[in-house]
């Protein structure tokens, strides 16, 4: 009888380490970055927009609190920091804008959606897809889209994250 008693307690304290372990190792930060090829270039407004697709993959919520984009080799663009705005070249603008593409204030194309805001909370197992604008002072935004190679640095509650941005390559729409 002592034995089966000490072979279930075993039995019992095993299957517990297992369970400790295994929700350490759902609550640690597993984001999930997506984003649309489509660049949207706002000349006017110094904005260019990007729409990405986070998906929080942990058993604890995340919130992204800051984006910035990285050039290729993975350091700030230089310029001169936004009036308007607040922001450095390649920050995320805290302020709502129309995603609309315009050419020398001449309207492209109009995607009835506004930008985001950050901070943006995930709650666990869920994704949330959004337009977000970065700062770039006007036609800087076309040559940041048309640069094969660029860099995302996502800060978020649980560490910061560098996703390559491959945006060389991207597609027109024709309505």
């Amino acid at each position: 009888m002592k034995i089966a008693t000490f072979v279930i307690a075993i039995i019992s304290f095993l299957m517990s380490v297992k369970n400790y372990f295994r929700d350490i190792l759902n609550s640690r930060m597993n984001l999930g970055v997506n984003f649309d090829k489509n660049l949207v270039l706002n000349d006017v407004n110094d904005a260019l927009f990007i729409k990405f697709n986070f998906i929080n993959h942990s058993s604890s919520p995340l919130t992204i609190f800051n984006l910035k984009l990285l050039d290729k080799d993975k350091h700030p663009y230089d310029g001169q920091d936004s009036e308007e705005y607040g922001v450095a070249p390649g920050d995320a603008i805290p302020t709502k804008i129309n995603v609309v593409e315009r050419f020398h204030v001449t309207p492209v194309k109009d995607y009835s959606e506004c930008s985001a805001i950050l901070p943006v909370t995930l709650a666990p197992y869920t994704a949330k897809s959004d337009y977000f604008s970065f700062f770039f002072e006007g036609q800087e935004g076309n040559n940041i889209r048309n640069t094969p190679e660029n860099y995302l640095l996502i800060q978020t509650t649980k560490g910061n994250i560098i996703y390559p941005l491959n945006t060389g390559c991207y597609s027109y729409e024709i309505d």
